[in-house]
C-alpha cells in the first residue's frame, strides 16, 4: 500500500496537523508496510525525514509531472489534510486516471463560518495592525455584512470543491457529520465518515501516582485572543484568587503567540499573582504534574491538547464552543463542560476539583480510561476500514 499526504512540509517539532500527519506516517509504515509520500507547497528549513519521497505541488502545477509521480510510485491513496492550496480538479483528474483514491480530512470545525470572521476578531486585528492594514480592516468592519457574506460564500465554495473532488471526506468527530452536511446542504452522508486524532504519547499516566500531582492548573495553547479567548480564563482566575482556600494553586500557560504581550499586560492589570507564562515548551512534564486543564478556545477541530491532558490524568474544564468537545469531555465524568460565556460556572467547577481531591482523582482516572478510545491501534483500525471500503468500491 502506497499513501501520499497533501500537506505542509512536516517539521521535526510541529503541532496540530503536522503532528497528526507525522504520527500517521510512522504508524502506516508499521501496520500496513506502506510507503508514504508527501505533496507539499513550501520547503521547511527543518523537515522531518519520514517520507519515502516528496513532490512539490502548486496551484498551477504541471499535470503530467504529477501523473508521472503518482504512477511511478504506485500511489493508492492521497490524503488531503486541507492546508495546501491546490487545483483539486486537476488532482482529481490525475488521481482518477491512475486509480488513486482521494481522502480529504477536515481538521477544523466544518462550519467555521459561524464563528469567524467576527466583529471581535476584526476589532482585535484593528488594534494590532499598522496604518495600511488598519484601513483594510476598518473597511471590513464598516461593511461587515457584505464582507461576512462574501467570506462565507468563499468558504462554502472551498468546502464544496473539497467534497466534489474527493472519494471520501473525513471529519474528526461524529458530531461534525451533520455539521458538514448542513453546511453544503447535502442529501446524504455516504461520502462522509469520522476518524479522530490519535494519542500523542506512548504511555498513560500511572493511576497510582495521581495523588502526587502538584496544585497546578495548565493551559497549553497558542496565544491568540480571537481564537483562544484566554482573556476569559483570566476573569476566572481573578475570582479564584479571591478565595484563600486556593492560595497554594498556580496557573501555568505553555505556548507562544502574537498576543503574549497583551496577555501579560492583562495579568498585570488584574494584579494576578499565581500565573506563569512558560513560552513554547515540550508540554509532557507539565501534563505530568498538573491536576487540572483549562480550555477556552472559540473553536477547535479535535484538539490534541485535550487528548494529551486526559492521557496524562488531567481532568479538563472547557467552555462549550465546538461540537467535538461533547465526544472528548463527558460532563461530570472526566471533566466539566460549561456554557460559552459562563464564567461563574467555570469558577464553581474549578473550585470543585481544587477542593475535593477524591473527586479530582476519580475524574483523572476516568480521563485516562476515556483517552484509550484514541490509541493509535484503534485509530489505525478505522483508517484500515476506510481503505478497504474504497478498495472494495473499486472492485464493484
Amino acid at each position: 500500500m502506497n499513501i501520499a499526504f497533501l500537506s505542509n512540509d512536516v517539521e521535526v517539532q510541529m503541532g496540530g496537523v503536522g503532528m497528526v500527519t507525522s504520527i500517521l506516517v510512522k504508524n502506516f509504515k508499521k501496520k500496513f508496510d506502506a510507503k508514504c509520500f508527501l505533496f507539499y507547497d513550501n520547503e521547511s528549513p527543518n523537515p522531518a525525514i519520514i517520507f519515502d519521497a516528496k513532490f512539490r505541488i502548486i496551484e498551477d502545477m504541471d499535470e503530467e509531472s504529477l501523473r508521472n509521480f503518482i504512477n511511478s510510485n504506485k500511489i493508492n491513496f492521497i490524503i488531503d489534510q486541507g492546508v495546501v492550496k491546490v487545483n483539486r480538479v486537476i488532482l482529481r483528474r490525475v488521481s482518477n486516471s491512475e486509480n488513486s483514491k482521494i481522502i480529504s480530512v477536515i481538521h477544523s470545525k466544518p462550519d467555521l463560518i459561524k464563528v469567524t470572521p467576527s466583529y471581535k476578531s476584526l476589532r482585535w486585528d484593528f488594534k494590532k495592525f499598522g496604518i495600511a492594514k488598519k484601513i483594510i480592516v476598518l473597511l471590513k468592519i464598516l461593511f461587515f455584512p457584505i464582507y461576512k457574506k462574501a467570506s462565507n460564500l468563499k468558504y462554502i465554495k472551498w468546502k464544496r470543491d473539497i467534497y466534489d473532488n474527493s472519494d471520501k471526506v473525513v471529519v474528526l468527530s461524529n458530531y461534525y457529520i451533520d455539521n458538514f452536511v448542513n453546511l453544503l446542504h447535502l442529501k446524504n452522508t455516504l461520502k462522509i465518515t469520522s476518524i479522530g486524532n490519535p494519542l500523542r504519547f506512548n504511555s498513560f499516566f500511572d493511576k497510582e501516582k495521581l495523588n502526587e500531582k502538584q496544585n497546578e492548573v495548565l493551559i497549553v495553547s497558542r496565544l491568540s485572543e480571537p481564537d483562544k479567548y484566554l482573556s476569559r480564563i483570566f476573569d476566572v482566575w481573578r475570582i479564584i484568587e479571591q478565595d484563600h482556600r486556593t492560595d497554594n494553586w498556580r496557573l501555568t500557560i505553555v505556548g507562544g503567540g502574537s498576543d503574549e504581550p497583551y496577555y501579560k499586560a492583562r495579568v498585570e492589570s488584574l494584579k494576578l499573582k499565581n500565573i506563569r507564562f512558560e513560552g513554547v515548551q515540550n508540554p509532557f512534564d507539565y501534563y505530568n504534574r498538573a491536576k487540572i486543564f483549562f480550555m477556552s478556545s472559540a473553536h477547535e477541530g479535535f484538539p490534541m491538547t485535550l487528548l494529551e491532558a486526559q492521557q496524562m490524568g488531567v481532568p479538563v474544564i472547557a467552555f462549550n464552543n465546538f461540537e467535538s468537545l461533547q465526544e472528548l469531555v463527558i460532563d461530570g465524568y472526566n471533566g466539566f463542560v460549561v456554557g460559552p460565556k459562563d464564567i461563574n460556572s467555570f469558577v464553581q467547577r474549578t473550585r470543585k476539583l481544587m477542593l475535593n481531591d477524591e473527586l479530582r482523582i476519580t475524574y483523572a482516572k476516568n480521563a485516562i480510561d476515556h483517552s484509550k478510545n484514541y490509541t493509535i491501534d484503534k485509530i489505525l483500525d478505522k483508517w484500515e476500514n476506510l481503505f478497504n471500503e474504497l478498495i472494495n468500491e473499486e472492485k464493484k
